[in-house]
């Protein structure tokens, strides 16, 4: 025991391994982000432990300050650590106990015969080469101890019969290990000393800024218990870039349910995949988040009419197509709520037009309000037109009455017994009322007959796209039908009107059911203190999709985005670049502060000007810029500028004697011109003098625009810059991949749909048959019931024009015979 205590004090492997793994995890820690324990939390301070999410888990250290130690204290790492540590280690710990091995062999020639010592001592010089290969990094000392511990020693102690001068031959055996350690800590020291105090960068704010932001992070995530989706894997190119809210390399980034309630905007070019790797994967992954429980409600809409219908058959979802369900354009909006729906859809499009264009459609508008306002009022009131039909909530009616009030003189007694009627049912007109009054008997009957024609064509243009399909009459015919808020309430609904099929009514029909969904939204901010969910609770959270959305925005979403998060709707909007947006309205500020209240993107390929934004969006950061003595060899211009030299000038007047110029110099041999015969002895320090240096930290753009269009110019490849727990994440990610068709999971096997247009067809004909049936009766009992007299005086009329008689009662056969 007492042996093995001395040696413990002599060699105290055990503190040495502490400390040598204690100061390997000070320099390797990634101390500025939340770091977790083995059981996955880390310390939130206070003594409070705190779950971190798998997608904030960077590990890979910056190398610039230690770890904080027992005493919160930290380093340079500069200090601390070579740059040979990091890549094939320093000269081995363990080369001091190789050279004590060699003294052993030495020793053991003490115990043997002396002629055999003399063979130990002639294969201890064969060994050594072995043993100098074996300990490269440090090749001098280990000549030196295989010289001085192995070889002489065991001459000399062969050649003597003195102990004693075995022992002392021996000596330099015992000091070596010693005296090869203290050298090599000493030059360790200078060199830790000198890069230590030279590399100071731990100074700049950049190395520290972010800390409190990803402690926050983390913290907010711990609290968010809503599902995740993934966003993609993350390559590790802004980490590089020094951008402390970046993701390691290999880390899955991912953004919550509640991190969406910022809204997510997808850009891409066509072809891109924004579609099928974001669009389509977002959306089954929460139709699965319905079916685990959770109350979401979906709206699917598609500025080319796809998204909708490509999800047809997916379990608890409804396709909404004038094909096979009914949908009153109208119902649930108010009278303001059309007019400026309306305005939207024609204003926006023809607004920046300028000139009679602008004109024309102000004067529509301007005739649209009075109009639905009387509308309000007949339908309110059950009243009836001239034909004894009810006048109903529908866009056709609409469209009678704005006529009627374009009518002139021609219509306005039929306008003022309306408006008698409505006054006896109101008592009085006023208000909105009474403007709508005067503008459809006063202010219109002014304007010249070929002014009301002009705005009567403008009007035809607003509404006859809603009325140039069979499909399309259906719904702006009809006042009640299925109900488009239900996405509000937990379900989901896809608007599936197509516009290869509706043209530009497609957009405009869509708009104006979104419209329906939008109005809602905005009707819970009335709810008492803004507690939607208690004055209703069905009401749910609902992510509003919208592919293409730049054919489907307006300029209520722009007023509605900045704060519908705390309404429950969310935007998940995908298009083709900024410039598409921008389009949209003439009022380029309200585009651009509608993208900055959207504080998640996804860009794949896509514009110049898009990429430009993205890298506005991620900002400034302290990059850093490195300086290395690394180039690169340029072959080809090499060679172009040998043979472009006078020795290889054929023309030239000394040529024969420059062609032996190039044949005794050589034409095409090449020399490093960093590198002389006299720097020969050099030459190891110039190829071992590999450190890249920091030169400097400046603030640039993280994002380099070189760089993200050459990566996503990779198909699968985007930049996803999102918000989790309210602050910024982001990289280059792979995406999943696309996704071409439903995944089997959500498919209703069980899926129909009707076709309305066979069931009209049936309704039809079966109308036709009972007519005809009628007829049928009609005509055998009028012929029971007819004496026709057999007269010589009497005409003899035939059968067929009885019934043509009866078909055609407002014409009688005597006229026809006249």
């Amino acid at each position: 025991m007492k042996l093995k205590s001395i040696l413990g004090q002599l060699m105290p492997l055990k503190s040495i391994v502490a400390a040598s793994v204690e100061e390997a995890r000070l320099l390797a820690t990634r101390w500025d982000v939340p770091q977790a324990n083995r059981d996955g939390f880390f310390d939130a301070g206070e003594g409070k432990l705190v779950k971190l999410a798998p997608d904030l888990a960077d590990r890979e250290p910056r190398y610039i300050l230690t770890a904080p130690d027992a005493k919160g204290r930290q380093y340079r790492v500069a200090g601390r650590m070579l740059a040979e540590d990091l890549g094939s280690g320093s000269t081995s710990v363990a080369t001091p106990l190789l050279f004590g091995v060699l003294g052993l062999l030495a020793m053991l020639t003490i115990v043997v015969p002396r002629p055999v010592g003399i063979v130990t001592a002639l294969l201890a010089l064969v060994t050594l080469g072995c043993l100098r290969t074996a300990t490269r990094p440090g090749k001098s000392w280990t000549f030196s101890a295989g010289l001085f511990g192995l070889v002489l020693p065991v001459f000399a102690s062969a050649a003597t019969r003195s102990p004693m001068m075995t022992a002392l031959c021996f000596l330099p055996l015992i000091l070596m290990p010693v005296l090869y350690a203290g050298g090599e800590q000493n030059r360790r020291a200078k060199r830790l000393a000198i890069q230590g105090r030279k590399a100071g960068g731990e100074d700049s704010s950049a190395v520290t800024a972010h800390v409190a932001a990803r402690k926050t992070q983390a913290e907010a995530v711990a609290r968010d218990d809503s599902p995740t989706l993934p966003m993609g894997t993350s390559m590790g190119k802004l980490t590089h870039r020094g951008d402390g809210l970046a993701a390691d390399r290999g880390l899955e980034l991912q953004v919550s349910l509640r991190d969406l309630s910022t809204h997510l905007l997808v850009l891409g070019e066509t072809n891109s995949g924004k579609t099928s790797s974001q669009i389509r994967p977002k959306v089954a992954q929460l139709m699965r988040l319905r079916k685990l429980g959770y109350e979401i409600g979906l709206l699917l809409a598609d500025g080319k009419g796809a998204l909708a219908g490509e999800h047809k058959g997916m379990i608890d979802y409804v396709a909404l197509s004038p094909r096979t369900q009914v949908v009153a354009l109208y119902e649930h909006l108010s009278a303001s709520d059309i007019a400026r729906a309306h305005e939207e859809n024609n204003l926006a499009a023809g607004g920046n037009g300028g000139g009679s264009e602008q004109t024309w459609n102000g004067m529509t508008a301007a005739c649209c309000r009075p109009a639905i306002y009387m509308l309000e009022a007949l339908v309110k009131h059950g009243m009836k037109d001239k034909n004894g039909e009810p006048w109903e909530w529908t866009l056709l009616c609409h469209d009678r009455l704005g006529k009627i009030f374009l009518s002139g003189e021609d219509r306005l007694d039929e306008l003022e017994d309306y408006w008698t009627q409505i006054a006896a049912h109101e008592g009085m007109i006023d208000g909105l009322l009474q403007e709508a009054y005067i503008y459809s008997t006063q202010t219109v009957q002014a304007l010249a007959a070929e002014t009301r024609g002009s705005i009567l064509a403008n009007w035809t243009l607003w509404f006859a796209p809603y009325l140039s399909h069979p499909d399309l009459m259906r719904w702006a015919a009809a006042s009640h039908g299925q109900s488009v808020e239900v996405c509000l309430h937990g379900k989901a609904i896809g608007l599936d009107v197509n516009g290869s099929l509706y043209g530009q009514a497609a957009n405009l029909v869509v708009k104006f059911l979104k419209a329906r969904v939008t109005s809602e939204l905005q009707r819970r901010a009335g709810c008492a203190n803004g507690d939607w969910k208690k004055a209703d609770p069905t009401a749910t959270e609902c992510f509003l999709v919208l592919d293409e959305a730049q054919d489907l925005l307006v300029q209520s979403d722009f007023d509605l985005l900045p704060k519908v998060r705390s309404l429950g709707g969310r935007y998940l909007l995908a298009t083709q670049s900024i410039e598409s947006l921008l389009a949209i309205s003439k009022n380029e500020h309200s585009v651009r502060a509608m993208l900055a209240s959207i504080l998640s993107r996804v860009a794949l390929r896509t514009s110049p000007m898009t990429a430009k934004w993205m890298q506005e969006g991620i900002g400034m950061g302290r990059v850093p810029h490195r300086e290395s003595e690394s180039t690169m060899v340029d072959f080809v211009r090499s060679v172009s500028k040998a043979y472009s030299a006078p020795t290889w000038d054929e023309g030239h007047p000394l040529a024969r004697r420059l062609a032996r110029f190039r044949r005794k110099l050589g034409g095409t041999h090449f020399k490093d011109a960093r590198i002389d015969r006299s720097d020969k002895g050099l030459f190891g320090d110039h190829m071992a003098n590999d450190l890249v240096l920091v030169r400097e930290m400046k603030e640039e753009p993280i994002l380099e625009l070189s760089q993200f269009a050459a990566l996503t110019a990779e198909t699968g490849v985007a930049l996803v810059d999102i918000r989790r727990g309210g602050i910024p994440r982001r990289d280059f990610v792979r995406v999943g991949e696309p996704m071409l068709s439903l995944p089997e999971d959500l498919v209703d096997p069980t899926y129909s749909e009707r076709d309305l247009n066979a069931e009209d067809a049936v309704k039809r004909q079966a109308a036709v048959d009972a007519a005809r049936a009628a007829e049928a009766e009609r005509s055998t009992e009028d012929a029971t019931a007819l004496s026709i007299s057999h007269d010589e005086e009497t005409n003899h009329q035939p059968l067929t024009a009885l019934l043509d008689a009866i078909r055609n009662p407002e014409t009688t056969t005597e006229e026809k015979n006249q």
